[in-house]
């Protein structure tokens, strides 16, 4: 409601209501890539802190790694693990 709100009556950039062209579609798939992407984000977040919290990630700082190259070994693998993964796969089915 607030998106209609926002664009269709106080910015008047979409419309509020109509089917067949394409900026009648622009809202319905703004609100739904809008709360699916905040899950989304939670998920990563918390895949990530999992990750940084991980004994071989602080071993790889702790060795003095370059906060890129300790991100691509040790972050990046672990982070695109079994929960991130499963989300983005059920998201995309």
């Amino acid at each position: 409601m607030l998106l209609i709100v926002l664009f269709a009556l106080q910015l008047d950039w979409l419309p509020s209501a109509g089917h067949g062209e394409l900026r009648h579609f622009l809202l319905p798939a703004l609100t739904l890539a809008l709360s699916l992407s905040a899950v989304g984000v939670r998920v990563v977040r918390e895949a990530t802190w999992q990750v940084v919290n991980a004994g071989y990630y602080q071993w790889g700082a702790q060795k003095g790694l370059a906060p890129a190259t300790l991100l691509h070994r040790h972050g990046l693998r672990n982070l695109l693990g079994t929960p991130v993964l499963t989300w983005f796969g059920m998201q995309f089915v």
